[in-house]
């Protein structure tokens, strides 16, 4: 069973005012998660499997068919995994999380217009035992 977590060396996220915005530190590209993407992403964050999120849409969405529901999770997932967000790992699958509201498909949306700010003026981390920057 394939898991998949967050790129935490290379992604950071949060909601800010119910949007969901991702940054890929490596690219320099920002992302907005959109329609049910919002909340499936804390499940990624953790680390969870396809199975377990089209489980989570289908018991959510009961009126909508699970091919569909596949189609656009899978859809939405290789988005996820060819801008670099999402990464295998291994694990058990986070599952403590549901589904609410109205079903929107999952979307991202990207944006590159500061790519050449984020490229030229990298976060640093800061190691606990090392002090800032890291390395």
């Amino acid at each position: 069973m394939e898991i998949w977590k967050e790129d935490v060396e290379n992604v950071v996220s949060d909601l800010i005012e119910g949007e969901m915005m991702l940054l890929n530190l490596k690219v320099g590209n920002y992302y907005a998660l959109q329609g049910s993407g919002v909340q499936l992403w804390p499940a990624l964050k953790h680390g969870s499997n396809f199975s377990t999120l089209l489980n989570a849409l289908a018991l959510a969405f009961p009126d909508l068919t699970k091919p569909q529901l596949e189609s656009d999770l899978e859809e939405w997932m290789q988005q996820l995994r060819q801008e670099g967000l999402i990464i295998p790992t291994q694990g058990e699958p986070w599952e403590d999380f549901a589904l609410s509201g109205d079903y929107l498909r999952p979307g991202l949306e990207a944006f590159t217009d500061l790519q050449e700010l984020f490229l030229l003026d990298p976060i640093h981390d800061a190691a606990p035992d090392k002090g800032w920057p890291a390395q």
